[in-house]
């Protein structure tokens, strides 16, 4: 991929996060006033183990895929058949996690068992589609790979939308929605990838094979990375209830404004430094941390200024105790995109053993430190926690890129008037 490709992809990508981060925002606004605090709450945690599975089961597939398929696309044949067999063992795990496991998750968990179900059902679906996007990914088909999570998410939103207001739907029926739209995003996406097959087929699984490392390391990296970004809202839900964990979701969700754009950097960053590891990306790695910083600030002052009447105008007076969980959340709203961003810039590095190392000490803090606060000082508590455990993951990060790449602290930090003009002039040529 030319230097003008990734500008364009990053544009077209930037585009489409914004997008989606639109969309979702109204999903999760309609949802949240609909159902309250405790319905709230009750979604989130499905949402959490959505996500939970997706990570744990899928992350690493995805992964190998993604970084396969870059490096060699004629390994396209060897890895769909090492993914059927692999979808073949998660679907009995799930069936086996639902017959046995149950009874022992559901004073973890709180749910009864049709919503459990329900929650498997979709984390399949779920690592299917994200799978096809992962192939497109390594193929460089970005229009493919932004389609999909265009579909998910504006499905789910217009099934919402008809449900609520026009039938009166309640959390059962929103859980189904998120179902049928898996569902039909996963069909889309077989749809799509059709056009590789039959195309650059080999039997061959050398290539595959020597990527299989990531497997681990990208399963054990995304697995306590979501135990830093999440675990939290479990342990509140654990020791408090239902209505404390839907008035901390919402802090997570402004959270989640932030998190959209690195993430979305992040992915296109991974997918640049599959073939380039040269000091001139990390110039560029260092440029969009930068650009993220500057971006934050703003955002974060227009919080701090109209962030109560925000709250109160989207999901009503019911969710004003959410501004305090907001305003203890901003260090984290700060520092977590230039981590995000160098964490997929050292994803894309093949996971040097640090982040493993970085990641398990963050995720034992911040797991230890809710259990022990959260019981005696609630959600509060659990804010600031989450706050600090951001602050110093992302601050090892960009000591150790500082140190590797030896580039000052000004250049990774520090906004520079040529940044702007960087981006704009590279998206026109």
């Amino acid at each position: 991929m030319n230097s003008m490709g990734f500008i364009k992809d990053f544009w077209l990508t930037g585009f489409t996060s914004i997008v989606i981060t639109i969309i979702a925002f109204l999903n999760n606004v309609m949802v949240t006033r609909y159902l309250g605090p405790e319905g709230r709450g009750k979604y989130s945690i499905i949402s959490y183990i959505i996500l939970f599975i997706a990570l744990i089961l899928g992350e690493g597939v995805r992964r190998l895929n993604t970084i396969t398929i870059g490096r060699d696309e004629k390994s396209f044949f060897a890895l769909t058949k090492f993914n059927f067999k692999f979808l073949l063992l998660i679907i009995i795990f799930l069936l086996l996690l639902n017959i046995f496991g149950y009874d022992h998750l559901v004073h973890f968990l709180k749910l009864d068992k049709t919503l459990f179900g329900l929650t498997l059902l979709i984390s399949l679906l779920f690592i299917i589609w994200q799978l096809f996007q992962a192939v497109f990914l390594g193929f460089s088909n970005i229009p493919k790979y932004n389609l999909l999570q265009v579909s998910t998410i504006g499905i789910f939103l217009l099934l919402n939308l008809s449900g609520i207001y026009f039938f009166k739907i309640g959390l059962y029926e929103i859980v189904i929605n998120q179902l049928i739209a898996s569902l039909t995003t996963m069909i889309f996406g077989l749809i799509l990838i059709r056009e590789y097959y039959g195309r650059n087929a080999s039997s061959s699984d050398k290539s595959l094979a020597k990527n299989f490392p990531l497997i681990f390391k990208s399963t054990v990296s995304a697995t306590l990375i979501y135990v830093i970004l999440k675990s939290d809202i479990f342990i509140i839900n654990y020791y408090l209830d239902f209505y404390n964990a839907g008035i901390y979701s919402i802090g997570i969700i402004c959270s989640d404004l932030f998190q959209k754009i690195p993430t979305v950097i992040g992915t296109l960053v991974l997918s640049r430094t599959v073939s380039s590891t040269s000091a001139d990306n990390s110039i560029k790695i260092s440029k969009l941390v930068r650009v993220t910083i500057i971006f934050n600030l703003i955002l974060i002052v227009i919080l701090i200024v109209f962030g109560s009447e925000i709250i109160v105008l989207l999901f009503k007076n019911q969710f004003i105790s959410s501004f305090k969980i907001i305003l203890l959340l901003i260090p984290a709203l700060f520092v977590f995109g230039p981590g995000a961003i160098l964490y997929s810039y050292y994803m894309g590095k093949g996971f040097p053993n640090f982040i493993l190392l970085v990641n398990a000490f963050a995720a034992v803090l911040s797991i230890s430190l809710n259990i022990i606060m959260v019981p005696k000082f609630g959600i509060s508590a659990a804010a600031l926690i989450c706050s600090g455990t951001y602050l110093l993951w992302s601050s090892t990060l960009i000591l150790h890129f500082k140190f590797e790449t030896r580039i000052p602290f000004k250049e990774i930090l520090i906004f520079q008037k040529n940044d702007l003009a960087y981006i704009l002039n590279s998206f026109k040529r």
